[in-house]
Order: C-alpha cells, then sequence, then structure tokens
C-alpha cells in the first residue's frame, strides 16, 4: 500500500535558506523568525546547530556509505542509514521513532518523510534554481529532528551538485 499524505495541511513549517549564494551555510526560520544556523562544512560531511540552547553536531559516518549522525553531548540522538537497497530510501532513527525520506523526484529534490506507511511530510524546493529548501510536516517532531532531516536533505542536494559538476566537467 502507498503512503498518503494525511488530509489536513501541515502544521509544522521549517524553511532553510542559504546566507551567501555559493555558501553552505544556511538560516533556518520557522515563519519569520530565524530559530537555528546550519553551518555545513565545506570539505568533510559536518554541520553544526543549536536549538533550544543546546548545541549538535551532524557528522557523515564512513566514506561511502552516506550514513549521518546526531550528538549532542557527546550522546547519538538520531541516525541514518539505508532503508533496503533501493538507494532513494534513507531510513533515520531516532529515539523511539523510526522514519524515512524518500526521494519522490530526480530533477528538483523532495523527499517524503514517512513514518511506517504514512506520510507525515515532505521536504522539497519550493523554487527551482534556488537552494532554498522547506520542511512541511502534518505530525510534531522535536525541533532538533526536524533539523536533522533538513540537514541530512542539504547533505545529499549538496552531494548531487558536486556529482553534477564533476560530471559536466
Amino acid at each position: 500500500m502507498q503512503a498518503r499524505v494525511a488530509e489536513h495541511a501541515p502544521r509544522y513549517r521549517l524553511r532553510a535558506e542559504p546566507v551567501r549564494w555559493l555558501g553552505w551555510e544556511y538560516r533556518v526560520h520557522d515563519g519569520d523568525a530565524e530559530i537555528a544556523r546550519l553551518d555545513l562544512a565545506r570539505l568533510r560531511g559536518r554541520a553544526r546547530f543549536a536549538s533550544n540552547g543546546v548545541e549538535y553536531e551532524v557528522a557523515r559516518e564512513g566514506l561511502l556509505a552516506g550514513r549521518y549522525v546526531l550528538r549532542a553531548n557527546g550522546r547519538v540522538i538520531a541516525r541514518t542509514e539505508r532503508a533496503s537497497l533501493v538507494p532513494n530510501i534513507t531510513a533515520v532513527i531516532a529515539e523511539d521513532r523510526q522514519l524515512a525520506l524518500r526521494m519522490s523526484a530526480r530533477l528538483r529534490l523532495k523527499f517524503r518523510v514517512l513514518h511506517g506507511d504514512r506520510e507525515i511530510g515532505r521536504i522539497h524546493k519550493p523554487q527551482p534554481f534556488r537552494r532554498t529548501l522547506a520542511l512541511e510536516l502534518t505530525e510534531p517532531l522535536p525541533p532538533h529532528l526536524r533539523l536533522f532531516l533538513l540537514t541530512v536533505a542539504l547533505f545529499i542536494l549538496r552531494s548531487r551538485a558536486r556529482a553534477a559538476g564533476s560530471a559536466g566537467g
């Protein structure tokens, strides 16, 4: 059975916008309020952000695996791993939740956020040719987990941009 979007509109939204045209630092907004800055390290799969006074770090594990770990105070809070042999699904294991990011569009970055077989939201580029990402959820998730989902999507966006750049030249 295919996952379906809940009938009601998303209630939890975040928007990540690049600080500079060519940089990988993002401002994250909840409505008009800036709630965090994501700083994606240039050469390594690392990012940092703060939420509710706690410092978090997202780090890539392994060179080719594409796995990411969210840490706070030296403790693993959430992690990603391949959900199956299908390359467009990433499992997100966080506390008592098992979520999945399923890439559903190739030309414009778009993910469906799944909890089991239910679609609880999406991450997408609201405008083509811009690096802004939007997270829209129908169910509540802790702020640090919403920021982790956005960060993982940004890492995938960056790796796709790098792959396209190296393929063209």
